[in-house]
């Protein structure tokens, strides 16, 4: 599809809100919550309650950021860390 013409143009709304909703409820199976914020080597990861991970968030401190000046602090990291986590608890409208 062009960016003139979405996928969706002739999908009727209330079949893509169920949709949304299916999808939610399909990835609430697969990533139940609550999710927590596990520190790695050089970053943080999220982690659903059945032990899946969620997402990896790095950031670079020291000679590591001056190298790669674009990338994320370690305070930058866990606060995104943090946000990913707190979207488990978040309800599908």
């Amino acid at each position: 599809p062009s960016r003139d013409q979405p996928a969706l143009k002739n999908v009727p709304s209330s079949f893509r809100m169920s949709y949304a909703g299916y999808m939610a409820a399909s990835i609430r199976e697969r990533y139940p919550p609550p999710w927590r914020v596990e520190q790695i080597p050089g970053g943080f990861r999220v982690v659903a309650s059945n032990c899946v991970p969620v997402a990896y968030v790095y950031g670079l401190a020291g000679h590591a950021r001056s190298a790669a000046p674009n990338s994320l602090t370690p305070a930058e990291a866990l606060a995104i860390a943090q946000a990913i986590s707190r979207l488990a608890d978040d309800r599908p409208e």
